[in-house]
């Protein structure tokens, strides 16, 4: 076999004449075909994104609020003696059901009092009874009671068994929940 000098290379080395390139080139290789498990995972990709933007395509905002109203969130109360806003209900939107549950590290009881009306709590100005924990006056608009209890350390009360929230059905007008307790501990599961 007979050797050839590489004119193209920098390097004085010889090769044998049936070698063409000493680089080798590693490309990758891009197949058409797919396996079952790529399949799979594209069309659930694919589903994913239209479920996704389904909602954001409708025109009727009513209709859009009904899709997300199955929802579920909790709040809990970091103050004392201080109204705090606890949910806003939107035109047409229902309550299913809120759960207050008190649980305090001290082992103390709380008053608890559940207040609701159609201005935000931020705008405002309360009066409060200390030792009740509830609203004796406002301004900036009307402030109303729904109830005011004292749970007990390891109580849970749930307002949908006692008839409170079936008035709140497809409102017609926002309405504003705020809550006061006397105690740290209370929490409010809400169910749309």
């Amino acid at each position: 076999m007979g050797l050839l000098k590489d004119k193209y290379s920098k390097s004085p080395k010889t090769r044998s004449k049936l070698i063409v390139d000493r680089k080798i080139i590693e490309t990758p290789i891009v197949s058409t075909y797919k396996t079952t498990e790529q399949k799979l995972s594209e069309a659930a990709k694919q589903r994913r994104a239209q479920v996704e933007t389904k909602p954001s395509t409708l025109k009727n905002a009513s209709l859009l609020r009904n899709i997300e109203s199955n929802t579920l969130f909790g709040k809990v109360i970091p103050v004392i003696k201080t109204a705090e806003k606890i949910l806003t209900l939107h035109e047409g939107e229902s309550i299913k059901d809120i759960i207050i549950s008190h649980h305090s590290t001290t082992g103390s009881d709380s008053t608890v009092s559940l207040h609701w009306g159609f201005n935000p709590v931020e705008n405002l100005t309360l009066t409060y009874d200390a030792d009740a924990a509830t609203i004796t006056d406002s301004s900036g608009g009307l402030s109303f009671r729904l109830f005011t209890l004292d749970f007990t350390h390891n109580s849970t009360m749930s307002l949908a068994d006692n008839g409170l929230i079936s008035a709140f059905q497809n409102i017609n007008k926002t309405v504003y929940f705020y809550a006061i307790c006397s105690d740290l501990g209370p929490t409010f599961t809400v169910i749309k």
